[in-house]
């Protein structure tokens, strides 16, 4: 990460001196070199938004009319990206459905991202971040996605990806917490995707897929005010017919 003088929060619309680095112990020690991982600038200094939800916000306000537009969000387990939606809830103009496995508020829906009881082609757009490592048949939850989402219709699909690996690991024998921690980093996953597989698993349900990289689309300099680094991509799949 190159060193700057002034970052900027998409999410707060703030410029700070500093980004806060992940407290330690937040998180288990990875054994993986991750994407969207930047332990020294992790969280806004002033509202808390994380190195990714940065990311995501950009994307969403520089790159699409999502806020502006007519359109319907599909935005399962938002808890993860709260900065993302609560700018998506104050927006009149969306028909914006939250849903979880364990929803935790009366707005967000029970879901089972393997069985989604919504029609075919019911959503413009489908947001789903780290959720996919934690499903055994990840496949199957690909496949409602893409079902659900429109023709025409895009979404982004986020995933821990280790950029030091060359296969996907994942370990049917790996079952306990403990075990998951050691193996993947996180006691809820079952797998830690590597970028090529992650992308051909995408595209076997359908998806085309496009990364998204801040430092190759506009410049280091401007990932670095964003607190990002040049490998960090975000996964925007498309469903064309």
């Amino acid at each position: 990460m190159e060193n700057t003088s002034s970052y900027y929060c998409p999410c707060c619309k703030n410029h700070v001196s500093q980004f806060i680095p992940w407290p330690a112990g937040s998180f288990e020690p990875q054994p993986f070199q991750l994407e969207n991982w930047n332990l020294e600038t992790g969280i806004c200094s002033i509202c808390m938004a994380m190195d990714r939800e940065r990311l995501y916000v950009w994307f969403i306000e520089r790159e699409t009319d999502l806020l502006r537009a007519n359109v319907s969000v599909l935005h399962i387990d938002p808890e993860r990206e709260k900065h993302v939606k609560n700018r998506m809830s104050t927006c009149a103009n969306l028909h914006y459905v939250c849903g979880d496995s364990k929803p935790l508020d009366p707005w967000t829906k029970g879901l089972d991202a393997t069985n989604l009881y919504f029609g075919d082609q019911a959503f413009d757009v489908v947001l789903c971040s780290h959720i996919l490592e934690n499903i055994p048949d990840d496949r199957k939850a690909m496949r409602e996605f893409y079902r659900v989402m429109k023709v025409g219709g895009w979404g982004i699909m986020q995933v821990p990806l280790a950029t030091n690996v060359e296969t996907s690991f994942e370990d049917e024998q790996v079952v306990t917490p403990e075990d998951r921690i050691r193996a993947y980093g996180h006691q809820d996953r079952v797998r830690v995707y590597a970028k090529e597989d992650y992308i051909q698993r995408l595209e076997s349900v359908g998806f085309r897929v496009e990364l998204y990289n801040i430092a190759e689309r506009y410049s280091i300099e401007e990932a670095c005010k964003l607190g990002l680094s040049k490998e960090d991509n975000l996964y925007i799949v498309h469903k064309d017919a």
